[in-house]
């Protein structure tokens, strides 16, 4: 079984699709779209695969534990753990409070924390498991006026 967080669309769709397609089982995980997660799930009937759609905001750490307990109690196992989710404020950093920052590290550095730990238990015991962790380009790269590459403007 396959846990891709963000995969109701995007790359995370992606992902869970060429995943079915080698023979994963799937929960597919939105943070709010019920709709779009459903959606992706019923492209796998036609793969005969199995898939789970579930929502919960992989930075809220009671959504994602929710989450993770609901793949574990349907699948048993998480074999492939793709840690895709992530967010961006749609601001400067001058203009960022330390609740936006927060709300980052949440999603995008503790949720592949705790999902890792919990594929951890299974892949032990098989002694077989893969943890993905995906970064968008703004994290070597930066983008004029994000955390990474703030500089004041003076004009």
């Amino acid at each position: 079984m396959a846990l891709v967080t963000g995969s109701g669309r995007n790359i995370g769709r992606s992902i869970a699709l060429a995943l079915a397609k080698d023979g994963a089982d799937l929960i597919i995980n939105a943070r709010t779209n019920q709709k779009e997660a459903e959606s992706v799930a019923a492209e796998f009937g036609g793969l005969g695969r199995k898939a789970l759609p579930l929502l919960a905001d992989v930075g809220d750490r009671n959504q994602l534990e929710e989450l993770l307990d609901k793949a574990l109690a349907k699948f048993l196992h998480i074999d492939i753990m793709v840690n895709n989710a992530a967010t961006r404020p749609h601001k400067p950093f001058s203009e960022m409070a330390y609740d936006d920052w927060r709300g980052i590290s949440a999603t995008d550095m503790d949720s592949a924390f705790i999902s890792a730990k919990a594929a951890l238990r299974g892949t032990l015991e098989r002694k077989w498991g893969r943890v993905v962790n995906l970064s968008g380009l703004q994290a070597f790269q930066g983008r004029h006026d994000g955390a990474i590459s703030w500089r004041p403007r003076w004009d």
